[in-house]
């Protein structure tokens, strides 16, 4: 695991952006740039250029360091990676684990503040509408869901993490209310 972390760790920071990177090569919100500028008292971009650049590096580092876990981890303990292709059913995961009539689904975020308002609403609701297609395709009946973080404490949390849970059971009772009362009317 150790060498494995070694040389995964050693392509990416092969692959990082040069300290002479330009602010053009960076997807950066024009309006945080603005906001950062006028707090800073910049006028000109090489000033903010000279800041930007190991914020990229620590957001590119970050997200590398949440893959390689669960790239590498997750394997070892019996877990299979699941790729994260944005806009489909499988993006809110990122680990999976198939046990005789039990699918055990996680979503793993690199640390106790990540989550915010929108996700800890959104996931839940993803979770829901996608685990009948999730069991189906396991050839399952159950699945589990978790979600963890690869550091910090319980008192380190932002709180929305039990909102998850919260959310999923307020959205699939919601779902099994609405779906009930339509086979009533029928």
């Amino acid at each position: 695991m150790e060498t494995d972390f070694r040389r995964r760790i050693s392509n990416h920071v092969a692959a990082l952006p040069a300290e002479s990177a330009s602010f053009s090569k960076f997807n950066t919100n024009p309006f945080v740039v603005l906001f950062y500028a006028k707090q800073k008292g910049y006028s000109h971009i090489i000033e903010v250029e000279a800041d930007i650049l190991p914020a990229k590096l620590f957001s590119s580092m970050e997200t590398s360091a949440g893959r390689m876990v669960q790239d590498i981890v997750l394997p070892i303990y019996g877990w299979e990676s699941v790729p994260s292709a944005m806009q489909t059913a499988g993006s809110v995961l990122d680990g999976k684990r198939s046990e005789a009539e039990l699918l055990r689904l996680a979503t793993i975020k690199s640390g106790p503040r990540c989550l915010n308002d929108e996700m800890s609403k959104d996931l839940p609701d993803d979770v829901v509408a996608h685990a009948e297609q999730w069991a189906e395709e396991a050839d399952v009946d159950h699945i589990d869901f978790s979600y963890g973080v690869l550091y910090g404490t319980k008192k380190q949390s932002n709180k929305k993490d039990w909102h998850i849970l919260r959310n999923i059971v307020d959205t699939d009772s919601l779902l099994f209310s609405q779906h009930t009362s339509a086979l009533s009317h029928n």
